[in-house]
């Protein structure tokens, strides 16, 4: 699959003859794995004549680009795997983190099958269009210094895209990543081993680089989604932005690891969406209206409800905004 995923990603017209010439397989072969691409949401081309292509062609991710991208040294540090289709990139983090890995991991994949977000959730993962990857981290001071690390991962998550161009970013409590208000990427942290001592994290990071359609990808997440493409003047290429991740999320987590989120505070706040601005705190089958305060040390939202300032934390509740109501 991969193979030829490589020849169409020029986006140039080949032929059912030259794709099983060149792959060694019959045209019934090619065209059987022409439809296993499809079903993993790539765009293909077919037209009579003149064989198939891939819309747009599509940028493949590559640890060479990568690579290269980076600082001079600093790959021989990390450990990283590239993936066509896996049905989740933290779950390979964490058999990574399970086979006793030293190195920094990262896991990157054109394609997830079982894609998850927050809560549960499912994130529609298509060939080829944006961004998944996983990292794994070691820490050593057990689960209670962890409080706040999902929300300076979304913080570097923007940091990155700035440095590229991107546009009108914000942050969601704890961990969405906006573009002019709608859902852009996400991230999920996982963790193993010891709660009071070394611990590994699995950071999981879905960003929407190019969408073809929101609606159908809106209807199974049930929210507004963006695509990094829409927000800046300048085409952002997976690899670029692979590296650049790379490169910020090791340096944010050494700093993490030394000084916790309240270095990260200030920084988080800048770009917080619903900061004094009317929300619903969701908690089990309870609505609390409130108003938002920004965040605190521990990462946990403060809100001003009924009952004076509380701050929720975000293993326990889901943050709405409210539309007020007058008439």
């Amino acid at each position: 699959m991969k193979a030829l995923l490589e020849i169409l990603s020029d986006g140039k017209f080949h032929s059912g003859e030259a794709l099983g010439k060149s792959l060694g397989v019959t045209r019934a072969a090619v065209w059987k794995k022409l439809k296993s691409l499809q079903s993993l949401g790539l765009r293909l081309d077919s037209v009579p004549g003149k064989g198939y292509r891939v819309q747009k062609g599509v940028e493949l991710l590559e640890k060479q680009k990568i690579t290269k991208e980076l600082r001079s040294g600093f790959a021989d540090s990390l450990e990283m795997d590239f993936f066509v289709t896996i049905p989740s990139s933290n779950d390979v983090a964490m058999s990574k983190a399970r086979s006793g890995i030293k190195k920094n991991y990262f896991c990157f994949t054109e394609h997830q099958s079982l894609g998850r977000g927050r809560r549960g959730r499912t994130w529609v993962s298509p060939l080829g269009n944006n961004l998944y990857f996983s990292t794994l981290w070691t820490f050593y001071n057990g689960i209670a210094g962890l409080e706040g690390l999902s929300l300076a991962v979304g913080l570097t998550v923007v940091k990155g895209l700035e440095q590229l161009g991107v546009q009108q970013l914000a942050l969601k409590w704890p961990n969405d990543v906006l573009l002019a208000g709608k859902k852009a990427a996400g991230v999920l942290l996982e963790v193993m081993g010891d709660p009071a001592g070394e611990c590994q994290v699995i950071i999981g990071i879905g960003i929407n680089i190019d969408l073809p359609t929101t609606s159908e990808a809106e209807k199974e997440i049930n929210q507004s989604i963006a695509a990094v493409s829409q927000y800046t003047p300048n085409k952002v290429t997976r690899n670029k932005l692979a590296a650049v991740l790379i490169g910020k999320l090791s340096e944010m987590l050494t700093i993490f690891q030394q000084e916790g989120f309240g270095y990260f505070l200030n920084d988080w706040q800048n770009y917080d969406a619903f900061f004094e601005q009317p929300v619903n705190i969701i908690h089990g089958q309870q609505n609390i209206p409130g108003v938002a305060k920004g965040v605190d040390v521990s990462g946990g939202i403060k809100v001003l409800t009924a009952d004076g300032l509380v701050v929720y934390k975000g293993g326990e509740v889901s943050l709405r905004r409210r539309i007020e109501s007058y008439g």
